[in-house]
C-alpha cells in the first residue's frame, strides 16, 4: 500500500515539477491625435452636407447658418470657408445665370469679418454635453450683392465648405 502511494505521490510531484510557466508580455500604445468633431446644436455635422437655404429679406437674398459648435483636445480651430463653385462667390441656375454673394463670418457676439480670411475661433468643448449655450459659436452669412428683382428667374444652387484645422 505503500508503494502504491508513493507512486501517486510521484507523479503527482513529477507533473509540477515539468509544468513550466512562461510568459508573453503584451505592450500596449495609445498615440492620441488632435480630434475634433463639429455639431450644430446637439447633432454632429462632421464630414456631412447641411441645407442653407436662402430666403428674401430687405429685397436681397439672405442665409445664415446655424451656430457650429466644436468638441475636441485641441485648445481652438482656424476656419476657412472654401468656395467650390464654378464662378467665385456665386450661385447659378439651370440656364447658367450667376447670384454674385458677399459672405461674412459671424462670431457668438455677431462681431462680422471678412471669409477671404480664416477665422480663429477658441471656444472647444470636452463633450457635447459640456456645452452652456447651443447658440453660440461662428456662423457665416451669405448675401445677394444685387437685390432680387435683378436676377432672372429660376432656382440658384452653390456649394461652400467650412475646413476645420485643430490648433494644438
Amino acid at each position: 500500500m505503500l508503494k502504491k502511494y508513493f507512486f501517486y505521490a510521484l507523479v503527482l510531484l513529477g507533473a509540477n515539477v515539468h509544468a513550466a510557466e512562461i510568459r508573453t508580455d503584451l505592450k500596449l500604445t495609445a498615440k492620441i491625435e488632435n480630434s475634433v468633431r463639429v455639431y450644430i446644436g446637439t447633432k454632429e455635422v462632421t464630414g456631412s452636407e447641411i441645407d442653407v437655404p436662402m430666403a428674401e429679406s430687405g429685397g436681397y437674398m439672405t442665409a445664415t447658418t446655424p451656430p457650429f459648435i466644436f468638441v475636441g483636445n485641441v485648445s481652438g480651430v482656424r476656419l476657412k470657408l472654401e468656395d467650390k463653385n464654378l464662378a467665385p462667390k456665386s450661385l447659378a441656375n439651370s440656364n447658367g445665370d450667376l447670384m454674385t454673394l458677399t459672405t461674412l463670418w459671424l462670431d457668438e457676439n455677431n462681431g462680422t469679418a471678412t471669409t477671404n480670411l480664416p477665422m480663429t475661433y477658441r471656444t472647444i468643448y470636452p463633450d457635447i454635453s459640456a456645452v452652456t449655450d447651443l447658440n453660440k459659436g461662428p456662423r457665416v452669412s451669405f448675401k445677394s450683392e444685387k437685390r432680387v428683382e435683378f436676377y432672372p428667374l429660376g432656382t440658384y444652387t452653390g456649394m461652400y465648405s467650412i475646413l476645420v484645422t485643430p490648433i494644438p
